[in-house]
């Protein structure tokens, strides 16, 4: 299975050209080998440090639903923090996730969208737990289309599958 992740209300994404942007993202998509996207909701964007109490509520809680979910989690999005912060590594710790990317993700909104030396960070995640594993992973519209960007963000993409361990029924075809 291929998952494809794209923060679908970036700045780009403003203005009158909203249903041509959409119109370019759906046939991006369609024309892909992406068997599931997911166009996500953002956790809290916080420009300030240190991190807000927001941002630490948002992740206790999305550590609680994994931890509930199991080893076939798959957790996707735009996190609004780098791959470096503490509130990233402790979510991690505390889920036992992999990256997709095995940290090698390149920073995935666009410094263009950024105010003036500002850095460049990763801060979408295709995160993984124990009995997902990750074939390949990829950009989506990391490039220019003849509109100008779909989303401030790059997409991400990843070719997962399930390898259920044993005594743990593996998933009926098409559930």
């Amino acid at each position: 299975m291929t998952i494809a992740s794209l923060n679908t209300r970036g700045i780009p994404l403003t203005g009158s050209r909203l249903a041509e942007r959409y119109a370019v993202i759906g046939a991006g998509f369609e024309a892909g080998d992406a068997d599931v996207v997911c166009c996500q909701e953002v956790f809290t964007a916080n420009r300030s440090y240190p991190l807000h109490r927001a941002e630490f509520a948002e992740f206790a809680v999305l550590a609680h639903v994994v931890n509930e979910a199991g080893p076939c989690a798959v957790v996707c999005g735009d996190f609004n923090v780098a791959r470096e912060s503490s509130l990233f590594g402790d979510f991690m710790a505390a889920t036992g996730l992999a990256d997709a990317f095995g940290g090698t993700c390149p920073a995935t909104f666009r410094a263009e969208y950024l105010p003036a030396g500002a850095t460049p960070h990763c801060i979408d995640f295709i995160l993984t737990a124990g009995e997902v594993t990750v074939g390949s992973t990829g950009l989506v519209f990391a490039e220019k289309e003849p509109l100008g960007y779909v989303s401030d963000h790059i997409g991400l993409r990843a070719r997962l599958s399930l390898t259920p361990t044993a005594g743990r029924a593996s998933p009926r075809p098409g559930a």
